[in-house]
């Protein structure tokens, strides 16, 4: 939780709300800090999610929101819904359980992860996984409920895709090949309304070449200066040195961005 020059230490803060310089080697060795004192504020971590976002780096500030809502559990139950995510460990049914119990703790964003990733699951008993009880006390699935004692024999053919649907997700952007779990591909969907203006920005850093698709709607991206028109049926290559910058016309513009890095690149 390194704060930038200047900053507000309202905004950098522990979810004790104690600021940020008071939390020191020397206090911890007084014994003047408390364990709650070691974790990050919700709005802090807002605040480096909008930051994120300033710079172009709208996965990030995705993660860092995702991070603000788990603050509000109890570290055991944070592990446990990690340890849910990963693959084969958890059924179809454990999942919207688990997915239930985080809007009940108002983490709507963590809540539409676990159901894109129960879509994803496909109603197949997972591998490895004998069976997954729910919690009877607290209705919610925690790292100690999931039993691995003898290894499943699936009789179906494994699932060699999966599915997600943008009106699952909320907000501008829906990040469809992290919600996919796609491992070479990086795709997102970004649903403008009419007028917005976009982020101007390269990818020397990430060193992708990106194919800009428009789905519904159109509008224009600025390439190093030049406008080209985008609309259904019409794709654009940006390389990854220029400038560009994605503006929404009067009926607003839904496209999606297709991303890979090109060999030899910078990043």
């Amino acid at each position: 939780m390194t704060p930038a020059p200047g900053s507000d230490p309202q905004i950098c803060r522990a979810l004790s709300g104690r600021p940020l310089d008071e939390i020191t080697l020397e206090a911890a060795a007084h014994g003047d800090l408390s364990p709650v004192d070691m974790h990050v504020h919700p709005e802090t971590l807002r605040h480096q999610a909008g930051v994120a976002d300033g710079h172009g780096n709208p996965q990030l500030g995705d993660n860092l929101r995702h991070a603000a809502e788990l603050t509000a559990l109890p570290d055991g139950e944070v592990l446990g819904n990690y340890e849910a995510l990963r693959p084969g460990r958890s059924t179809l049914a454990a999942l919207h359980s688990l997915a239930r119990r985080l809007e009940e703790a108002d983490a709507p964003l963590c809540a539409v992860l676990r159901r894109s990733r129960a879509r994803t699951c496909g109603g197949l008993r997972a591998p490895r996984l004998a069976r997954a009880r729910l919690s009877r006390s607290a209705g919610h699935l925690l790292e100690s409920d999931l039993v691995h004692d003898r290894p499943f024999i699936p009789r179906r053919r494994r699932v060699s895709y999966s599915v997600i649907h943008v009106k699952d997700f909320e907000g501008r952007r829906t990040p469809v090949a992290q919600a996919l779990e796609a491992r070479a591909i990086r795709a997102n969907q970004f649903d403008s309304e009419p007028g917005r203006q976009g982020y101007e920005h390269d990818e020397l850093k990430s060193g992708q070449e990106e194919l800009f698709v428009p789905l519904r709607g159109a509008g224009s991206i600025l390439i190093d200066g030049e406008t080209v028109d985008l609309e259904p049926g019409r794709y654009v290559l940006v390389q990854p040195p220029a400038r560009r910058r994605v503006d929404a016309g009067p009926e607003g513009l839904s496209y999606l961005v297709i991303g890979a890095r090109v060999e030899g690149a910078a990043g």
